[in-house]
This record gives structure tokens, sequence and C-alpha cells, in this order.
């Protein structure tokens, strides 16, 4: 493993760098990157900054960008990466080598290729990048995002987070379609039924150049075993199920 990534998104404050040692401590030689949240609304923002502070002076340099914002959040000038070795997660998307390109000379070392993206154009993004790409190939991306709570909506209320029973919801459109909503701390996270897959994949990926692999476990709610078990699994390059490889297969734009 190059990294083990941590959604600092996810992390309570109290203890955060001392946690996060323990974690480098168990993660063996693979070292931390901090993942900084995608989305922060306004009333987070003080709290995070903070968070960055305290592990930036704590010497933590390994980071991954996720949006234009991730730079300021850092206290970062786009193109000086200020002694810090960056990554951008898919959500910086690159799905040219124009924009590739462009994030490195923003300063990421090694860019990750887009979800959404289909097999021909990976593979040429894979031909000119090499080394400085990544593929996800496992991962419970979100289909949205919301600060409203469909188990309030339906119970008519909100027993306020304190008492909140709320951990999941499954749903059926009446196409049959189904979905998963999960609770992370009163925000919604509306997931495909089957996790974003590409292990049937796999080596038409090696053959196309892909030597970087990323596989994401958040959101939905994986027991260490069964997260083990995908992990040793994908790493032995075989198939796992279920899942579905959203855009892969389809034609090129």
């Amino acid at each position: 493993m190059d990294d083990v990534v941590v959604d600092l998104g996810l992390l309570p404050a109290r203890g955060l760098v001392e946690r996060l040692e323990a974690l480098a401590a168990r993660a063996g030689p693979a070292p931390l990157r901090l993942g900084l949240p995608l989305i922060v609304r306004s009333w987070e923002e003080k709290a995070l900054r903070s968070r960055i502070e305290a592990l930036r002076a704590a010497g933590h340099r390994r980071w991954e960008l996720t949006g234009a914002a991730s730079w300021g959040l850092l206290g970062l000038t786009p193109g000086d990466p200020g002694g810090l070795d960056l990554t951008s997660d898919w959500s910086l998307h690159a799905v040219n080598r124009a924009a590739a390109r462009q994030l490195q000379a923003m300063g990421v070392g090694r860019v990750t290729l887009s979800t959404e993206d289909v097999r021909a154009n990976l593979a040429a993004l894979l031909g000119e990048l090499g080394p400085g790409a990544a593929v996800v190939i496992f991962e419970d991306a979100p289909l949205f995002v919301s600060e409203s709570c469909p188990y309030a909506n339906l119970a008519g209320g909100c027993p306020g987070p304190a008492d909140c029973t709320f951990e999941r919801m499954e749903l059926t459109s009446s196409h049959g379609g189904k979905a998963l909503v999960v609770n992370e701390r009163c925000r919604s996270f509306t997931l495909n039924d089957t996790p974003f897959n590409l292990s049937p994949r796999l080596a038409s990926l090696r053959e196309a150049g892909a030597r970087s692999f990323r596989v994401h476990f958040l959101h939905r709610r994986y027991t260490p075993d069964h997260a083990r078990a995908v992990w040793r699994a994908l790493r032995r390059l075989e198939v796992v199920r279920p899942g579905h490889t959203g855009s892969f297969d389809r034609e090129a734009w």
C-alpha cells in the first residue's frame, strides 16, 4: 500500500492528533494521508480549519484534495504546495490531459481519474499519465447528499442528534430500482444499492497501464471482516460481488 487515506470530515476534533498517531502505528509501513471533505457547510468551516491547523502543526504533510476550496483550507496558493505532499480525489475531475496537467501544475503529485469515465478514455489517460494517475476500483459514491433527513420527514419530526436512532433506510422506486440512504451525523447520503466495482475489469486496466488502484470504504457500513475480505480479494485481482461498473463499459463520448 502506498497510502491509507483517512476522511478528515468524519473524525471528531477531540484528541484528533493522538488518534491519528495511534492509527498510523496500526497501519504499519503505509503512511496516512488526510483527505479533506468535499462538502463543507458554513457552520462546519471554523472547526475544520482548526483541525487542519492542529494537524499541520503536528507535522502531517500528506493531504488529499477534493475540491477547489481544498487549497484555501490548507492555506496554500495553487501551484505552491508549501512543502506538502498532495494528491487529488476523483471529485477534482481529470477526464482529459489538460485537466490532469493543470492539477499537476497546481501542486498535485498524483491525480485520481473520474469514476464516471469510460474505458477508452481511461486507457488513453493512463497511457499519458502513467504512475501519476490512480483508478478507483471499489467505492460507494453518493448519488446525492442532503441535509434533509428522510427519517424525520417520515416520522413527522426530529428527536435531536442525541436521541436519533436512524442509521440507514432502504428505498425502492416505482420502477423497482433500489437505493440506500445512510445517516452520517445528520447528513444523508443516498447510495446505489450495490457499490461501483471495477474488479471484473482489473485485467484490462492493468493492460492499459494502471498501477495505482484505490478502494474506498466510505458511507456504507462495512464490518471489519467484510472490508478485510474485499480488500484481500482485490489485492489478489479477484472479482468481488456484488457491484456495477458504472460508465466504464459505455462507448466513448
